[in-house]
């Protein structure tokens, strides 16, 4: 069974040679933003999944939640990334490739945690570790169309 994320980090490491790319009619972010916001995500839940006390984990019911869910889509622009997840300006290929290596180094241990693992996302409440594995697609693959529209229109 492959590694989970292997695709969408194999795909990651494909658009790094057009990282420097932006077009701020598609998003004020370039390239390079999405990818390291992308990396920043998956292995700050990883952490967070990894540290959790899966007694605590309460399942709740969230509108937001499920409609992401459901359509498998984020709309664009509604959300704001957090600090923790926001790249700095400078992001270089080394960067990228660090935090890639950083990912694939993390991601195996999740095989490892309890189902009810969880993070506390800021829209979509607490996700235990099934429903954050679906996020991290979700998000990752939110990340990737934007980024295909800011290559489509250069």
């Amino acid at each position: 069974m492959p590694l989970f994320l292997s695709e969408e980090l194999q795909k990651i490491t494909g658009l790094i040679p057009h990282a420097q790319k932006s077009n701020p009619v598609v998003s004020k972010k370039g390239i390079d933003w999405h990818l390291s916001h992308s990396l920043k995500v998956i292995n700050g839940i990883c952490k967070a999944l990894i540290v959790s006390d899966s007694s605590e984990y309460k399942h709740s019911f969230n509108i937001k939640r499920s409609y992401v869910f459901l359509t498998g889509g984020f709309p664009r622009g509604v959300g704001k990334a957090p600090k923790a997840v926001s790249p700095s300006d400078q992001i270089t290929e080394e960067d990228l490739l660090n935090q890639i290596n950083k990912v694939r180094a993390i991601i195996p241990e999740l095989s490892t945690l309890p189902l009810n693992s969880h993070f506390k996302h800021p829209y979509f409440g607490m996700l235990n570790l099934e429903r954050s594995k679906k996020f991290l697609i979700i998000h990752t693959n939110h990340h990737f169309k934007i980024i295909k529209d800011i290559l489509k229109n250069q």
